[in-house]
Order: structure tokens, then C-alpha cells, then sequence
């Protein structure tokens, strides 16, 4: 009956992301408890294996707390361990699973791990965040946040192996701990940054007045997260005729759904031809970069979610890439702002803006713009023009426009 009510619970949750693949729950593992035995909630962590035609399988996590009485408002199932809820949406269980973590505690399939955890204090009251969607957040009052990894990939989680590299360095988030479970990581407690607002919400609510300031500090804080990426966690080397061939496929792939990409697909191709003659340097980053992913709080900018591109396998996320692909991103996301600006001038606050963020970034890590950032510039946009098409068509010549651009430019 539990099992049942858990799937049932699934398919309807925002955070599963399987609802068109036809899946089917195919295995069940619950993993040791977070508190006592005799505690009231008792809570535990459980994984749910979906399967999918043709072999293919997902692990997701379910926070389940137990209790003699059932909860309205969260409660999944009746079971025989007691009446189960989602952990989540049930304050106590949350308090439990926070001082779990900050006691290092150890069971059954998982480790917590604290890096000062303790120092939260205990009686600050959950609050679960409405607008999560891959994942699920609860903040600890304006303190910490609890983020639950839903859907589990194997080895450590990317959000929490950053944020780990980048302690103390004021970029990111304070790491508090996190939860390793059976292969993969569980979740992971946070600062809570204080007062945040929403990068590319700022942007628009600049025009036509100007940004250069803000994108200036940005550019900034994304040199000091690169430096410390680099000198933390190494760098290694790419090719550039493997690059410049992935971007060439990409062009010719989205070059036949988009009649209007296809007449300018000589010239990309000869744009990414310029950079298949050298080798360039490669480090971590954080790689999926945009205004969103940067939060303005009264302490200054901060990185957030370093997961990568969602679309991408983990082995994809976490190789060694060009810094030039996050600063990339960062200006095509000026772009975007720019063009909410309807019926305005927007073409000066483009300029200021992308030379503000981009020359503060250059010069805070002592370097000039790479020819690759522009093959990643134009990449990014051929992208941009394929998921505008499927998703968004009336957005379809926000990248295209620059595009076309950029390749009359010399």
C-alpha cells in the first residue's frame, strides 16, 4: 500500500522528471534512520528506482518521516512502520534531519557529513520553499537552506563539490554538510544568502537606465569563482579541433529545423574554423552561467547552482571546460535582458553593459578576450535558436539576431 501511495506521490510531483517516459517504479530502498527509535517523527531517507522501455533506469529520493498519528497536510501513506509523510513538508522531521547532520551522524546506506552545521541554531523554524522544481529546498529561517537532491546521479553531487571548493572565498554559499547516501549524494545544507535578488530580474529592471556597475562587480565575482576553481581543483588541456568540431555539428544539426540559420552556416562554419589550430587551457567551471545563476544579496554577488546543464550527462558537467563558456553565457543572458526592453533603445545598455562585465572580468584575471569566446558566444546562440524554435518561437530572433551580428562583424 505505501509503495503504491510513494509512486502515486511521484508522478505528480514537479521534481519528477520522467512523466512522458513511460517509467514504472521497479525498486524500493529504505536507507537507516536519522533519529532515535524511539523519536516521534522517526525519519529516514528512501530511493525509488524508475525504469523505462528499453533498459533505462533513474534513482529518485523520497525524505519519508513516520509517525503514530498522521499529518494532514503531508501524510502519504498509512504503513507498518506508521503513518508516512513527506518529510519535507513536516517542520519536525526537518529539525531532526538538521541535527543529524550536524552530529556527523552515521547509519544504515548513508554518512552525514557537517562542516558547521552545529553552528545553526537548532530552534530556527522550517520553512519549504513553493517554486523548487528539479529540486526540493527548505530554509531554516533566514540562516540555512536544506536542498534535497531528487533525481540521484552517481558519485558526488556537482552543487555540493563546488561549494566545498569555493569555502571561504565569499563567492557561494556557506557549506554547512551534506548527506552522502549509497553512491550518491542525498542533499546538502547551505547558507542562506541574505536579502538575495534574482540577477537577470535587476537586469530588466535596469533598462533603459544602465547595469554597468552591477555587471562590472559581476564580472568580478566570476573571475575570483574561476581563479579558486583553478587553483583548488587543477586544469588540463583541450583541443581546439575538438571543439571547433562540436560546434560545427551543433550549427549543421539545428541548421536543418532553422531555415533562417541555415543561409549563415558557411560563415559560422569558417567562424569556428579560426579556433581548431590551438590547444587552450581548461579548468572546472561552473558551466551553465547566466543572470539567474547569480544572486545580489547586501554582501555583494553570489554563484549559485553549479549543477551544470541540465541536458548534459554528469560526465558532461563535471569535465574540465573552458572559463570562456561560463563568460559566454553571461553575455548572452545580457542579451536576453536587454530584449525584454520592447520599444526601447536597448542597443546602449547592451554595449555598456557587456564592456563592463567583460573587461572588469579580463582584468581581474590578467588576460585579453580569447578568440574562443566568440566561438562559444556564437554556439551558445545556435543553441539558444533551436530551443527558442521547439519552445518560445517568438523569441526565436533574440539569437538569431546576434548571429547574424556577429558574423558581420570582422
Amino acid at each position: 500500500m505505501g509503495e503504491r501511495r510513494y509512486w502515486e506521490f511521484m508522478e505528480q510531483a514537479r521534481w519528477y522528471a520522467g512523466k512522458s517516459r513511460g517509467g514504472v517504479p521497479a525498486e524500493f530502498r529504505a536507507l537507516g534512520w536519522y533519529t532515535p527509535a524511539d523519536a516521534e517523527p522517526r525519519v529516514r531517507s528512501e530511493l525509488v528506482r524508475v525504469a523505462y522501455p528499453g533498459g533505462a533506469s533513474e534513482w529518485y529520493h523520497l525524505p519519508v518521516s513516520y509517525r503514530d498519528r498522521p499529518l494532514a497536510s503531508c501524510l502519504l501513506a498509512e504503513t507498518p512502520d506508521g503513518f508516512a509523510h513527506d518529510a519535507t513538508a513536516d517542520p519536525e522531521a526537518m529539525m531532526a534531519m538538521l541535527a543529524a547532520i550536524g552530529d556527523d551522524l552515521e547509519g544504515e546506506g548513508f554518512t552525514c557529513h557537517s562542516r558547521g552545521a552545529d553552528q545553526v541554531e537548532p530552534g530556527l523554524p522550517p520553512r519549504r520553499y513553493g517554486g523548487e522544481q528539479s529540486n526540493t529546498s527548505v530554509f531554516f529561517g533566514d540562516r540555512a537552506m536544506l536542498k534535497f537532491f531528487r533525481k540521484l546521479e552517481p558519485g558526488r553531487n556537482l552543487d555540493v563539490e563546488l561549494h566545498e571548493a569555493l569555502a571561504d572565498t565569499g563567492v557561494a554559499a556557506r557549506l554547512y554538510g551534506w548527506i552522502e547516501g549509497p553512491g550518491a549524494d542525498l542533499a546538502m545544507l547551505v547558507e542562506s544568502l541574505p536579502r538575495p535578488e534574482d540577477g537577470y530580474v535587476l537586469a530588466c529592471a535596469s533598462l533603459p537606465r544602465g547595469f554597468t556597475s552591477e555587471a562590472a562587480e559581476l564580472g568580478r565575482t566570476l573571475a575570483r569563482t574561476h581563479e579558486t576553481l583553478r587553483e583548488r581543483l587543477g586544469e588540463g588541456s583541450g583541443a581546439g579541433a575538438d571543439l571547433a568540431a562540436q560546434f560545427a555539428a551543433r550549427a549543421c544539426e539545428v541548421a536543418t529545423e532553422a531555415e533562417a540559420l541555415a543561409g549563415h552556416l558557411g560563415a559560422l562554419l569558417a567562424r569556428y574554423a579560426q579556433v581548431s589550430e590551438h590547444d587552450f587551457p581548461t579548468q572546472r567551471i561552473h558551466g551553465d552561467f547566466h543572470l539567474g545563476q547569480a544572486l545580489l544579496t547586501c554582501d555583494g554577488w553570489r554563484v549559485v547552482d553549479f549543477e551544470g546543464e541540465p541536458m548534459k550527462t554528469m560526465a558532461e558537467r563535471r569535465a574540465m571546460d573552458s572559463p570562456w563558456r561560463d563568460v559566454a553565457g553571461l553575455l548572452r543572458s545580457l542579451d536576453y535582458a536587454a530584449a525584454t526592453g520592447d520599444g526601447l533603445d536597448t542597443a546602449t545598455w547592451r554595449t555598456d553593459a557587456r564592456d563592463a562585465f567583460l573587461s572588469s572580468y579580463c582584468e581581474a584575471v590578467g588576460t585579453q578576450p580569447s578568440p574562443l569566446l566568440a566561438a562559444y558566444e556564437l554556439d551558445k546562440a545556435v543553441y539558444e535558436v533551436r530551443y527558442e524554435l521547439r519552445n518560445r518561437p517568438q523569441l526565436v530572433d533574440v539569437p538569431l539576431s546576434f548571429i547574424i551580428r556577429t558574423l558581420k562583424e570582422n
